[in-house]
């Protein structure tokens, strides 16, 4: 019974991957953010040096809002293929949006070679949507 049941839930949200993925818009944030190989979700992640920054962007901005906890980053685990993990990078990226955008652009100033270029394509991505550019 719980075999089934976990089925139809995994049914369920591929088709609401599905569904989200028909706009071509919509299906490029998710990449860019989220489930793609080099997302911002993924870097985060797996990167010590940009969990670390994005934590010091964190812990300075904990002091102007004290009702959001850093607890997110170090009890994260992110799986491109569950649901669950679209809704906590999405909460992430939408409550700590200032933060991660100060580590990119620092990531961008003061890193080279791929670190760099990636940091510059997140920052595109954020501020330059594909329809703008």
């Amino acid at each position: 019974m719980k075999a089934i049941i976990r089925c139809f839930a995994h049914g369920g949200q591929k088709c609401l991957e599905n569904s989200m993925r028909s706009n071509p818009d919509v299906n490029d944030l998710l990449e860019k953010v989220i489930v793609g190989p080099n997302s911002l979700a993924r870097n985060l992640k797996n990167s010590h040096k940009l969990a670390a920054l994005l934590a010091k962007q964190i812990r300075e901005e904990f002091e102007k809002i004290p009702e959001i906890s850093n607890d997110i980053l170090q009890s994260s685990n992110f799986a491109a293929q569950r649901w669950d993990s679209i809704l906590q990078i999405l909460r992430l990226v939408v409550v700590r949006l200032d933060p991660i955008l100060k580590m990119l652009a620092q990531v961008a100033a003061l890193e080279s070679g791929d670190m760099m270029h990636w940091a510059i394509d997140m920052l595109k991505a954020c501020i330059f949507p594909k329809k703008c550019q």
